[in-house]
């Protein structure tokens, strides 16, 4: 596969625009994690399996969360 010649070959790359639903959600989610230490160091828990749906909680002494996620 060849590539594009000099200078196309050095373009920025293009990013979705900051106001993209994707771009807004991990923004909002990264910043959950920088708030609450226990989604980055707290230990894992499984609670919850199905065809539909993932549970788990992530602990740590005096915080606590509980994360779901669907289909």
């Amino acid at each position: 596969m060849d590539g594009a010649k000099e200078p196309d070959n050095r373009q920025d790359m293009v990013f979705a625009p900051a106001t993209d639903p994707v771009t807004v959600t991990m923004r909002a989610l990264l910043q959950l994690r920088r708030e609450h230490p226990v989604l980055v160091d707290g230990a894992s828990r499984p609670v919850a399996l199905t065809d539909d749906l993932f549970a788990y909680a992530r602990i740590l002494p005096g915080e606590a969360a509980l994360v779901i996620v669907n289909r």
